[in-house]
């Protein structure tokens, strides 16, 4: 018989990995190139690139001809590409400080201006724009070139008038105005001043597959999964009445799970989110026997759901963050539905004689759990997970708690 022993011990094995594992990773190297001032390319590898949130005012880059690091800035280069990764042209100019949202919204609408030396970051591209965004604690300011034409802001701003919220939505007219079919005008009108809805707009207006890859899009996607469910059920409180004084056997039963990792800003994919739904069952059954010189009489007791469907949100980490390799762990919450849940109590008082009494239980309860897996080379998974205790009994005296230890193999789409 399986107990909460093994549980325990996966939660602690799973904490351990949790804290420790970071000492087994391994540390990427980042090639790419940068365009001196001149127009001459210089290929190597850059030293201190993370996927920053905010842009950059330098970067460390060791050329594969010398070997020396040395630092680049917006004033000594044109622009920089990290293989697979990101693009950042250098820009010096003005951009608005005025608010964007309605927090720090100000009664003033007149346009601010600060001048700002920084490299920009690509964020879409078409053949013949792109677009690019500044970001730092207060605000984003969104800019575009058309061919080879300077860089200008998608401008964008804020303020309170009358007690009322008031944007400009100056940069939709932009748009208009580099778009100008009435079919894109009329989904311009839908777009907010983001990062992800203008970028997703104009990498549509590519009549190919555009060549501006996402860099955490070989991180995200749909995983599927199946295999075992371990459930226990334990009774706490009262256990003078016969159901809650047992000892129900481990059960094992089929388990499915779906998901979709989405990562959480921009940071090698090592932070994601996890919604999930799992597709289970459980059936315990435990019997007592009276007389110990016959099978009767005696007392069946049997608590069972077919099927259980939990839905998740789970928060993960990548302890170890290797290309092509991935351990992860991430704990969640969520809810359970307990399909046709009930309390079936069968008494045989001879082999002809019985009486059955059915008590339905609760059809929902709560999900906590931690899960934990390796994903080799971004696609097949090796994945488990301990559920914590969950009441499935409606009683007030003692109440029954199912937990689980689940694992299975999957694959991600």
């Amino acid at each position: 018989m399986i107990r909460c022993t093994l549980a325990n011990r996966c939660l602690f094995t799973a904490t351990l990995l949790f804290f420790f594992c970071n000492t087994f990773s391994q540390k990427n190297e980042f090639t790419g190139y940068y365009i001196k001032l001149t127009g001459d390319t210089v290929k190597g590898v850059f030293t201190n690139y993370r996927q920053w949130g905010n842009n950059p005012d330098r970067v460390g880059f060791i050329p594969t001809s010398t070997g020396t690091e040395l630092q680049l800035t917006p004033t000594s280069c044109q622009s920089f590409l990290i293989d697979n990764n990101d693009t950042y042209v250098s820009y010096k100019g003005p951009r608005l400080t005025n608010p964007i949202d309605f927090n720090n919204a100000q009664n003033n609408t007149a346009d601010a201006f600060e001048t700002i030396t920084t490299f920009l970051r690509q964020a879409a591209a078409t053949e013949k724009l792109k677009l690019y965004v500044y970001k730092e604690s207060s605000r984003i300011n969104l800019f575009y070139k058309e061919n080879n034409n300077t860089i200008i802001e998608l401008q964008q701003k804020g303020a309170v008038v009358n007690n009322s919220f008031w944007e400009s939505m100056t940069y939709k007219q932009q748009l208009k105005e580099l778009f100008p079919s009435e079919k894109d005008k009329e989904k311009i009108n839908q777009l907010n001043y983001t990062e992800e809805s203008i970028g997703s707009f104009v990498n549509k207006q590519n009549k190919v597959e555009p060549n501006l890859k996402k860099p955490n899009s070989n991180f995200d996607g749909l995983l599927i999964m199946a295999g075992a469910s371990l459930n226990s059920l334990k009774f706490s409180g009262d256990k003078s009445v016969v159901y809650s004084s047992k000892d129900y056997p481990t059960n094992i039963t089929p388990v499915i799970a779906v998901g979709y990792k989405f990562s959480i800003n921009r940071n090698f994919g090592k932070l994601f989110l996890f919604p999930q739904l799992i597709i289970s069952s459980f059936k315990h059954t435990a019997t007592t026997f009276y007389n110990s010189t016959t099978p009767y009489p005696a007392q069946v007791n049997t608590f069972q759901s077919s099927p259980t469907i939990s839905f998740g949100l789970h928060f993960g980490y990548n302890i170890v963050n290797k290309q092509g390799l991935k351990l992860f762990i991430a704990p969640g919450a969520g809810i359970t539905i307990l399909s046709k849940n009930k309390q079936t109590d069968k008494t045989q008082f001879s082999i002809t004689e019985e009486r059955t009494i059915v008590t339905p239980q609760p059809n929902t309860t709560y999900l906590l759990d931690v899960q934990g897996g390796l994903i080799v080379v971004e696609k097949f998974i090796i994945w488990g997970s301990y559920n914590l205790p969950a009441t499935i009994t409606s009683y007030s005296s003692n109440k029954g708690n199912l937990s689980s230890v689940r694992f299975g193999l999957g694959y991600k789409l």
